[in-house]
């Protein structure tokens, strides 16, 4: 799953190689071709999409960097066109019942969302914060020996979301030609090429965030499991810092682009729901922008279950060892990771699943008020 990005020359730097080869030719070896195939995949779209450099080689960085700059030239030069037609266009946004201009709404979102999400995940300095991530999480995972459960358990995330981007690709064709029924070459790639540009920068760091919350799972489950086999109360303390800080890296990393998603994603549900309550009928219009940000939505509880499996390891602890009776040094762990308070977070907020129930709970209160009252008119 991880990848290394390290320079090439000196003797540590060989054997760190060597062995990495090598846990990766057992990580290939058990999973099944199926597996391997999925997590190529999406290496393949966080490389193609321009937020991981495609070379680990150090020799041909320069050539990686140089793409990536071009990703973020492609995707800046979408959103400027999505906002100029929506500028050009936006009389008849506002003040007609016109479905195919109210896509452009939608689009330029997507586009816009698309573009910040490239310059928050540090696209212009080669993506070094996930760079030094994936050297770090990828280094503690291998430790931890759950790159196979990783890889597993990712495959289902990259499912999901191809299966959402290519259904709002069909859907956005599909309102294209429904509502203009114009088969214009240069209308077709400037709206559906953008809209398909925009869409896959968005789903693809919905990947990132996922696999990076499939993986914070997985590793602590591993340290669950090795405190069930043998809890030794110091190396326990150790080894839940050397966790948290794992976790804080991630998080840290990855906290722009899922502030980026989020602001995307409620942007696009918003316009939804303020053009229910106008009643023109144009809300189908946003349908493929909603089906994206329904991708994005899994990146809130797989972020929550990262937290809520943290918050369950103090009981666990607790029950270990039960019958020697009263036993200091694991209370001592119990309130330890107790009162680290670990788990997933953006921006020193933590993520927990009461928060994305309430969000969740908010936002169908709202949208089911909205529908209420479209089809009151």
């Amino acid at each position: 799953m991880c990848h290394k990005y390290g320079d090439e020359g000196s003797g540590s730097d060989t054997d760190s190689m060597r062995s990495s080869n090598s846990e990766s030719a057992e990580y290939r070896r058990k999973c099944k071709k199926s597996v391997r195939f999925l997590d190529d995949l999406a290496m393949g779209v966080l490389r193609v999409t321009g937020l991981l450099p495609w070379s680990p080689k150090y020799t041909t960085r320069p050539l990686a960097y140089l793409y990536q700059m071009l990703s973020v030239l492609v995707t800046g030069a979408n959103a400027g066109l999505c906002l100029w037609r929506l500028y050009t266009d936006w009389s008849s946004i506002v003040d007609t019942s016109n479905t195919h201009a109210f896509q452009t709404v939608s689009d330029s979102v997507l586009a816009v969302g698309g573009f910040m999400g490239l310059i928050a995940c540090g696209c212009l300095q080669a993506s070094r914060d996930l760079v030094a991530c994936e050297e770090t999480f990828g280094s503690y995972a291998r430790r931890q020996a759950v790159m196979v459960t990783w890889a597993k358990h990712y495959r289902w995330d990259v499912i999901f979301i191809v299966m959402i981007w290519v259904f709002a690709i069909t859907e956005r064709i599909h309102l294209h030609f429904a509502t203009t029924g114009d088969y214009n070459p240069l209308m077709l790639t400037t709206t559906l090429l953008g809209f398909a540009v925009a869409s896959a920068q968005i789903s693809a760091m919905t990947l990132l965030v996922l696999r990076l919350c499939r993986g914070l799972t997985c590793v602590v489950d591993a340290v669950c499991q090795s405190f069930a086999d043998e809890l030794d109360c110091q190396e326990a303390v150790r080894e839940w810092n050397l966790l948290q800080a794992v976790l804080r890296t991630a998080c840290r990393s990855v906290a722009h682009c899922f502030f980026v998603l989020q602001a995307t994603a409620i942007c696009i549900l918003l316009l939804g729901a303020v053009e229910l309550t106008r009643g023109k009928g144009r809300a189908i219009a946003l349908l493929p922008g909603v089906l994206v940000a329904l991708g994005v939505s899994r990146i809130f509880m797989q972020a929550a279950m990262v937290t809520d499996k943290c918050a369950r390891v103090p009981p666990l602890v607790n029950s270990l060892e039960a019958a020697q009776g009263l036993d200091w040094n694991r209370m001592y762990v119990v309130e330890y990771v107790a009162h680290s308070q670990a788990g997933f977070y953006i921006y020193e907020v933590r993520v927990t699943s009461a928060m994305v129930l309430k969000t969740f709970y908010l936002s169908s209160v709202f949208a089911f008020g909205a529908t209420a009252k479209m089809l009151a008119y």
